[in-house]
């Protein structure tokens, strides 16, 4: 997982989100492309988004022919450095049809989450 999300001058949602996981033998890669919001709240942030899914076979080096740019996901994500515990991450990616893809929630286990509670200006 890898995001950089906020919002610009304009008050408008930018930045990019990339999240991959593994299954049967390859990665699944969730990349942003468009932006429908972000919400911040103390020490917790949701943002939700448009995104290309790609499968990449890493024995082969390819892309399967299965990957799609009509996904869309959310994210909630905490940022616990003040109380001591693991930061935490939920995902949920539905295909076209609005169905759910894939969801994975849990704290990290490495890595950190920074949230930063104000708007660019």
């Amino acid at each position: 997982m890898n995001c950089a999300i906020k919002y610009n001058k304009k008050g408008k949602v930018q930045g990019n989100s990339i999240y991959v996981y593994r299954l049967n033998g390859f990665d699944y890669i969730v990349k942003s492309n468009a932006w429908i919001g972000l919400a911040i709240s103390d020490n917790t942030s949701s943002f939700q988004g448009k995104a290309v899914l790609q499968i990449f076979d890493p024995v082969t080096g390819e892309l399967q022919p299965e990957s799609s740019d009509n996904f869309q996901f959310t994210v909630e994500a905490m940022d616990n450095e003040l109380n001591g515990d693991p930061d935490y991450y939920e995902i949920t990616v539905l295909d076209k049809d609005g169905l759910e893809y894939h969801n994975a929630t849990g704290s990290l286990e490495g890595g950190n989450i920074v949230i930063h509670n104000k708007k660019s200006r």
